[in-house]
């Protein structure tokens, strides 16, 4: 009998010790990245002095992610209870690990993930990220995981990133002194959930063109919206034309894409013109003139 129990207790130890490594071997919840696609935005440049013309280019800077970070929350009802909050998932094989566990009810769970660390607002907002424009930064939230399953996250780029700016000229001007200026937003505080963004820090003005028909690339991340372009330039015609314009749109910065301007400037010269009339002959009798 003595031996009985010694062996009973033997195997139970053992099975103890499989389901420890069996629960280490199995990590959860496990997440897929699926960055988005090209995405084609053109942005047209429209004003007094301009003509509308568009161009595009795609961008996806952040193609794949070796980890990213996420935090999750426990929604009761309708209010954001936090789980947990910036735990890295690394990547091994095409899933994400990060020893965290399904919670023994999931209902309401979401997750919210960057490869920007995050900062909990309130039980309404949720997590938001303080962004820079210093580098990519891209962010999935989702709101309705399957409990206990492989989860798909979707992430986003949330800048706008500016391209060129690309200014051509019509009617046979001649276009000297050209400036191209914009005043863009640089970063700020950027809502997972809503993907608004708040308390958005102004940079410097930017100068983005100073001749006609070039594409350099101005390759820079910026917040998201409508912003004012202002242009001077000198446009000459002819041997008496010359005339300094100031002019001023609005243009719109999309995010997750590259966001190119292109649009033309002109000139209002009026061409000197004249119309001729010649007084026709007429007849002038000269009658009764006398001979002394």
């Amino acid at each position: 009998m003595k031996k009985f129990l010694t062996m009973l207790i033997a195997a139970f130890s053992v099975c103890s010790a499989l389901s420890s490594c069996l629960k280490q071997d199995s990590p959860t919840p496990s997440v897929f990245v699926d960055l988005p696609g090209d995405s084609d935005i053109p942005i047209v440049l429209s004003a007094e002095g301009f003509s509308a013309d568009s161009q595009t280019r795609a961008v996806t800077e952040t193609t794949d992610l070796n980890s990213f970070i996420v935090s999750a929350t426990l929604d009761t009802p309708s209010v954001n209870t936090v789980l947990w909050t910036n735990a890295y998932f690394n990547k091994s094989g095409s899933k994400y690990y990060s020893n965290k566990y399904w919670p023994a009810t999931g209902t309401g769970m979401k997750f919210w993930a960057s490869n920007e660390s995050m900062v909990f607002d309130n039980a309404t907002n949720g997590y938001y990220i303080n962004a820079v424009n210093t580098a990519d930064m891209v962010v999935a939230y989702e709101d309705s995981p399957v409990f206990q399953g492989a989860n798909k996250l979707k992430f986003r780029h949330i800048f706008a990133r500016l391209g060129y700016c690309k200014i051509n000229v019509t009617n046979g001007y001649t276009i000297t002194d050209l400036t191209i200026k914009m005043t863009p937003n640089t970063g700020g505080r950027y809502y997972l959930s809503s993907g608004t963004w708040t308390s958005t820090v102004a940079g410097s003005e930017k100068t983005i063109a100073t001749a006609l028909n070039s594409e350099t690339s101005l390759n820079e991340y910026l917040v998201p919206g409508t912003y004012r372009l202002d242009a001077s330039y000198k446009a000459t015609k002819g041997d008496s034309y010359e005339k300094t314009f100031s002019l001023s749109t609005d243009v719109t910065l999309v995010a997750g894409a590259v966001n190119n301007i292109s649009g033309s400037v002109t000139g209002d010269a009026v061409e000197l013109s004249f119309t001729v009339e010649i007084t026709p002959w007429t007849t002038n009798n000269i009658s009764n003139v006398t001979f002394n």
